[in-house]
């Protein structure tokens, strides 16, 4: 007998939420939340040990340095409430996905960082990520489980909560005694991967297809050209801040991606030819598309122009951005939906929405 539904579904929006995973799916998803937890936890105990090594090696102060750990800590719990009610309008199971890459690709770039200042700029948008996938975590967590399930499933992602504070310190310890405190954030960057391996097999169960998650990352390749490009236009350098820029940039892409190819499904579905769905997939949504982009683009502009006190260093962030949106926004509406088409022609509408498709949807 099928295991009941968990109540994400009703919690949700049906035009927001992604497809929960089948049962087999739930182990994949179980451990991508669980290692999720786990690496949030384990930074707020492993930079803490390391102040004197980041005093020196940046030639900083401790006034200053401090501000590694608290730029985290604020980020990460300072925009919790507001990030559940952007996760509860955008799908739980995106936040998740978005924060969990956030989170990671900031880790890797603050074992970089050359100086305290991005270092924590970094910290603060790593924190960012952590407030978007944890409270998503809780809601994915309960929602994949039966009512009979749910508190064991919970208990293991508190455990694992617990496990990465405890296991932080003594860690840490031994990673900046014996490699430096760069290796903090290095050292996890094997998770890290495989958490974002996790975090694509969900794409897989939630799409129902192995196909459609490289689909919409066709988008990500078209918006590093763009940042490219700028930079190199505008002679500007591919450092710290850039590489923000870039990350924020996928994640912007990636998104307007989704939106295309997870409408041009569901019109499919609903019994229209594929032509026609990805047709009026793209129509419908170029308008959210536009108005998402623009609004980036014009905002940073003063920034990338270098107007105003302090804009000259986050002038390449700033670049990042508009070329890679510009560029971005341009091809994906020819890209993704030429590679939808190819990769779908043979497809055929679900038999069961197929049934109940009316004239009405047309």
């Amino acid at each position: 007998m099928p295991e009941p539904a968990g109540p994400l579904q009703s919690q949700l929006p049906e035009s927001t939420s992604a497809p929960l995973p089948p049962r087999g799916g739930r182990p994949a998803l179980l451990a991508a939340l669980l290692l999720a937890v786990v690496l949030g936890a384990l930074d707020s105990s492993m930079l803490n040990l390391a102040f004197r090594e980041l005093i020196d090696d940046l030639a900083s102060s401790t006034t200053v340095v401090v501000w590694v750990a608290l730029a985290y800590l604020i980020a990460a719990t300072a925009p919790m409430m507001l990030m559940t009610r952007v996760a509860e309008t955008i799908g739980h199971g995106r936040s998740f996905q978005i924060g969990v890459v956030l989170y990671g690709v900031t880790t890797v770039l603050c074992g970089m960082a050359d100086d305290v200042g991005s270092l924590i700029a970094l910290r603060s948008l790593q924190g960012f990520g952590m407030a978007m996938f944890v409270p998503s975590a809780l809601v994915l967590c309960t929602a994949a489980h039966a009512p009979g399930r749910q508190g064991r499933a919970l208990g293991i992602l508190v455990a694992g909560g617990a496990f990465g504070l405890v296991l932080g310190a003594p860690l840490g310890g031994w990673l900046l005694d014996v490699y430096g405190w760069r290796a903090i954030f290095l050292a996890r960057l094997p998770l890290i991967v495989l958490a974002i391996v996790l975090v694509y097999l969900i794409l897989v169960s939630q799409f129902q297809s192995f196909l459609d998650p490289f689909l919409i990352l066709l988008a990500v390749p078209t918006g590093l050209a763009g940042v490219l490009v700028t930079l190199w236009l505008t002679g500007t350098t591919l450092n710290v801040m850039s590489l923000m820029g870039v990350v924020m940039m996928v994640g912007i892409v990636v998104s307007n991606s989704i939106l295309i190819v997870e409408f041009a499904r569901r019109l499919h579905d609903e019994g229209r030819e594929l032509l026609d769905s990805i047709v009026e997939a793209c129509r419908v949504r170029l308008r959210p598309i536009l108005m998402t982009s623009l609004a980036f683009v014009l905002g940073l502009l003063p920034m990338a122009m270098k107007l105003g006190t302090g804009a000259e260093a986050y002038a390449p962030l700033a670049r990042a951005i508009i070329g890679g949106l510009g560029v971005s926004v341009v091809l994906t509406l020819f890209i993704v939906p030429a590679a939808c088409l190819i990769a779908h022609r043979n497809r055929k509408p679900s038999v069961a929405n197929h049934h109940h498709h009316t004239p009405a949807h047309d």
